[in-house]
């Protein structure tokens, strides 16, 4: 029971009939006022230009598509670019293969361009090659896989670097000998 009282609230004394005014008080008050105003109205114009930061957000990201849906409003413009990208690789690609130290011995990015040329084949002959060909075989009756058998039946591993081998073999048995001294 004495919890019940300590918990109800306490009667506030009557107020005096006009208790005197402080004019200082009153200054403070009515300061303390102004800057709960000013104070408010900042809060509302922040909240304000957050809620249109947002709103300009939700918009940005609503207009940002999947690849599929963007590939299916703008095919043309896809198509494009990948192929530019296509062929500013491979023709990076065969920059490099190329590509030679002083001494005439292959580059180090030589040999990166035969390693992605490599992992690209792999990548190419496992998994777009045979959809691909389906493709191209339902299409247009054109069987891929076959045209690609008889290149490579054509070109057998290791031949271009036999012939150059032969040719330097030549070269060297035309060239005149040097007399050492």
């Amino acid at each position: 029971m004495s919890d019940t009282k300590a918990l109800q609230p306490r009667p506030h004394p009557a107020p005096s009939a006009s208790p005197p005014v402080d004019p200082a008080r009153a200054e403070v008050e009515r300061r303390v006022e102004s800057a709960r105003e000013s104070i408010s109205q900042t809060v509302e114009q922040i909240k304000g230009t957050v809620n249109e930061h947002v709103d300009a957000v939700a918009t940005t990201v609503s207009g940002v598509l999947t690849m599929s849906e963007q590939f299916q409003r703008e095919p043309v413009a896809w198509s494009l670019g990948a192929l530019s990208a296509g062929f500013a690789i491979g023709y990076g690609l065969g920059r490099a293969h190329h590509a030679k130290t002083s001494r005439g011995r292959r580059s180090p990015a030589a040999r990166l361009a035969d390693d992605v040329a490599a992992e690209l084949a792999t990548f190419g002959s496992s998994l777009v090659s045979p959809a691909l060909t389906e493709e191209l075989k339902t299409a247009f009756g054109v069987d891929l896989s076959a045209a690609l058998a008889q290149i490579a039946a054509k070109q057998a591993p290791g031949t271009r670097s036999r012939q150059v081998v032969k040719r330097r073999i030549k070269r060297r048995a035309a060239a005149p000998k040097r007399k050492r001294s």
